[in-house]
């Protein structure tokens, strides 16, 4: 019985947890979407995890307001990476803040945004599975 509740707890709150980091990413893209500038930009080259292992995060360069080019990488790593080399993506940023660059792809929207609450929803439902 205490096992159970325990399970509960711990799921209830990796639950929360992801649901509120998916809800935080959609209230900053929509932010960025409602005062940021949307411009094109390229994946100019794909880093490789440092550990050692096979993930994957593209680098972007795009252009602020002054023509001056600036690059990010995604915070999102994969095992390959969501687009190639070379490919335009859309980006938004606030004006004269280069560090909110945000790449504004549907993919990358669905994993950021979506795949959190989603997983977080099935912890919750496991945790109550566990309790019950």
């Amino acid at each position: 019985m205490i096992s159970g509740m325990i399970a509960l707890i711990v799921c209830l709150l990796a639950g929360m947890f992801l649901i509120g980091a998916g809800v935080a990413q959609g209230v900053r893209v929509r932010r960025l979407g409602r005062d940021g500038r949307r411009v094109q930009g390229a994946v100019v080259r794909v880093e490789r995890s440092r550990d050692g292992k096979s993930l994957y995060s593209p680098v972007i360069s795009y252009p602020d307001e002054s023509g001056r080019h600036h690059e990010f990488t995604v915070g999102l790593k994969a095992f390959r990476s969501l687009h190639g080399l070379g490919a335009q993506v859309p980006v938004l940023h606030l004006p004269h803040r280069p560090d909110t660059a945000w790449l504004n792809s549907v993919r990358h929207n669905v994993l950021m945004i979506g795949v959190p609450p989603l997983i977080g929803v099935l912890f919750i439902g496991a945790g109550i599975l566990f309790a019950s």
